[in-house]
C-alpha cells in the first residue's frame, strides 16, 4: 500500500530502528526460552553454568525500571498535551 508523500511504504520505514527493535525483541525472546526451557543454562554461550540469583535480581530491577519509564512516558504523552 502507498502512503501519502512516499513512493512505497518501504521507503518510509526507519530501517536502522526497525532492525534494532527486531534484534532486541529476538534476543529477549531467546533469553526467555533459555530461562524457561533450559533452566537458565544457555546452550550457546552459557558454558554449562546456570544463571545466578543476582542475575535474576538484576532482571527484576531492570524490568521494574523499564515498566516505570514506559508508564511515565505514556503519562507524559497523553496527559501533558
Amino acid at each position: 500500500p502507498k502512503l501519502e508523500g512516499s513512493d512505497t511504504w518501504v521507503s518510509s520505514v526507519n530501517w536502522p530502528m526497525a532492525i534494532y527493535l527486531g534484534v532486541v525483541h529476538f534476543l529477549a525472546f531467546y533469553a526467555l526460552l533459555v530461562a524457561v526451557l533450559f533452566g537458565g543454562v544457555c546452550p550457546i554461550w552459557g558454558g554449562g553454568q546456570k544463571l545466578k540469583g543476582t542475575t535474576w535480581a538484576l532482571v527484576a530491577v531492570t524490568y521494574l525500571i523499564a515498566a516505570l519509564g514506559i508508564t511515565a512516558g505514556v503519562h507524559r504523552l497523553w496527559a501533558h498535551k
